[in-house]
Order: structure tokens, then sequence, then C-alpha cells
């Protein structure tokens, strides 16, 4: 294997272990995405509402 090859994976692998890292586990992951839906959809709502007026 080439040193570059080797290179690139390792910043592969070292880049998805920070993403990983960053949500600590793949439920805490889960959480975190359901809670930016949740705002998205808070945010919808009261647009929603703002136009009815």
């Amino acid at each position: 294997m080439k040193i570059r090859e080797c290179l690139v994976r390792m910043w592969v692998v070292l880049l998805l272990l920070a993403l990983l890292a960053g949500c600590n586990t793949f439920k805490g992951m889960g959480r975190d995405i359901e809670g930016a839906g949740q705002a998205i959809e808070r945010a919808a709502d009261k647009t929603k509402e703002a136009i009815k007026k």
C-alpha cells in the first residue's frame, strides 16, 4: 500500500471517530437528529400561525 493511500485512510478514520465522539453514541446521534426535527417543526408551526393572522 502506498503511503498516500495510508494517510488518506487514516484521515478518514480520524474524521469518522471525531463525528461519532461528538454524538457519543448512535443513540445519542438519533436524539440529536430528533431534537433538530422538532425545532424545525415548531418553527414551521409558528410560521403557519403567523400567516393565518
